[in-house]
């Protein structure tokens, strides 16, 4: 049983009658006894606990950083290649002893390498994204035969 004490604190209490006496034989003990080391043992869960969490997270924390890490090291080494080929590209198209004209997918000029400036009269930077529609006319009298490239304007 549980109850109060002669000096008002809290016990937990067992009680006997004594046998063929009109006597009882009890025994308590405080509460805070018996709470004192499970109260202990439960802050000492909770810190645990709170700390392996912690953990957890931590290492969470770092995969995830590591993963980005990656991520971003593989995206520059992407463009440092396609940096690479661009600048390929481009070499090879300003060197090219032919007018080469380049376009985006949608028909608008990119670039004019040197020797198609020449022969158009155009230079790059008048085209500035224009269709190439605007400043070159293809014609040609014969089928079977080259086509002919008339600068426009």
């Amino acid at each position: 049983m549980q109850g109060m004490d002669y000096r008002d604190k809290p016990v937990v209490a067992f009680a006997r009658a004594v046998p063929k006496t009109p006597w009882f034989l009890i025994a308590k003990i405080d509460s805070d006894e018996v709470s004192g080391p499970l109260t202990g043992r439960l802050w000492l869960m909770v810190i645990l606990i709170g700390a392996l969490i912690a953990a957890c997270g931590a290492g969470v924390g770092f995969v995830w950083r590591q993963q980005r890490n990656r991520f971003f090291e593989e995206q520059y080494r992407s463009a440092e290649t396609l940096r690479g080929s661009e600048e390929k590209y481009r070499t090879t198209m300003m060197s090219v002893g032919d007018g080469v004209v380049a376009t985006d997918t949608e028909g608008r000029v990119e670039m004019l390498n040197p020797v198609a400036e020449t022969l158009t009269g155009w230079r790059q930077g008048k085209l500035a994204a224009s269709h190439w529609r605007r400043f070159f006319e293809l014609s040609t009298k014969r089928p079977g035969k080259p086509l002919k490239i008339r600068s426009v304007g």
